[in-house]
């Protein structure tokens, strides 16, 4: 598939013309030049990889060890009721710059008429569960989630669908929920 930028165009982020927020010797992160709500965040490899998935293992670890300290920098100085983390990997995925980087979106209460679905809202009709939302007209189950806790009790819950025979998989997009209980989500 051919790249849609030219090859002989500088990456933006390799040569980054912002200031850096937070970096480690392996990734760093800086403010989009294009922002959906105060604070939002790119995460970034150094190295120049065209999708996240591209990366080497300690490089995703250290986009993601990032993408936590970003997140307490960002509720410090924003102080944002809730978060929401992805990538856009590809042409079909919506990826715009061929230079891997995670999204770190703050939310706030209000920011959006529903909320309810997060990152599940980028495909319209599939945000909710529903006879619309799977293949054949099924419901899509998506009852389990998996739990990381931060050090200051927040929680992320990702939504895992574990319904095999519909084919759904985990894309590594991540809804962040300040104090929501998981029998609550």
């Amino acid at each position: 598939m051919p790249q849609p930028i030219a090859p002989a165009k500088p990456c933006i982020f390799c040569l980054l013309d912002r200031p850096v927020l937070a970096e480690s010797d392996l990734a760093r992160a800086f403010a989009d030049a294009y922002p959906v709500s105060p604070g939002h965040t790119l995460i970034v490899p150094k190295r120049h990889v065209r999708t996240i998935f591209d990366t080497s293992a300690e490089e995703y670890a250290a986009c993601f060890a990032l993408l936590r300290e970003v997140r307490d920098l960002l509720q410090v100085r924003h102080q944002p009721q809730g978060f929401n983390f992805g990538a856009n990997c590809e042409v079909a995925g919506g990826q715009s710059v061929w230079h891997a980087h995670l999204h770190l979106i703050p939310r706030y209460t209000g920011d959006t008429a529903d909320p309810l679905g997060g990152v599940r809202n980028v495909i319209p009709r599939k945000h909710k569960p529903g006879p619309d939302s799977a293949p054949g007209g099924r419901l899509c189950p998506l009852q389990h989630f998996f739990e990381i806790g931060f050090e200051d009790g927040q929680q992320a819950f990702a939504e895992w669908p574990h319904d095999a025979e519909l084919g759904f998989e985990f894309r590594g997009l991540l809804t962040v929920a300040a104090g929501i209980d998981a029998d609550e989500a």
